[in-house]
């Protein structure tokens, strides 16, 4: 009977570790995308580029960039900050130093950071 049980334990409870921590990790996901969509959760600021250099990894043969920035949120104290990037690569002259760029981030944690589409000089 214990050794049944202990059977038993051996399959259900690490098949219920992986369920519950994969929805965890979905709802995680799900609030990110949400984060990073126009209009979604998030505050939208303007951003110079401090820094940008290739990482040398690539992601659907599209480069991915790591950019240092200075965000500048309205009616708030401006924070710099580091995040990768993939962009197209007819993009990445328009990434230079000095150039600014419209980004969304989320005020609890800074570090959760996005491009936005629009740039301006």
């Amino acid at each position: 009977m214990t050794s049944v049980l202990i059977s038993i334990l051996i399959i259900v409870l690490p098949a219920a570790i992986v369920f519950i921590a994969g929805k965890i990790l979905i709802s995680h996901i799900r609030a990110w995308r949400i984060f990073r969509q126009p209009g979604g959760h998030g505050t939208e600021a303007d951003a110079t580029i401090l820094n940008v250099r290739h990482t040398g990894r690539f992601r659907s043969k599209l480069p991915r960039v790591k950019m240092v920035v200075q965000v500048k949120p309205v009616g708030a104290r401006s924070f710099v900050v580091e995040l990768k990037q993939i962009i197209a690569f007819e993009q990445i002259p328009q990434f230079r130093q000095g150039r600014i760029v419209r980004v969304k981030y989320n005020p609890d944690n800074p570090k959760q950071i996005t491009l936005l589409p629009s740039l301006h000089e």
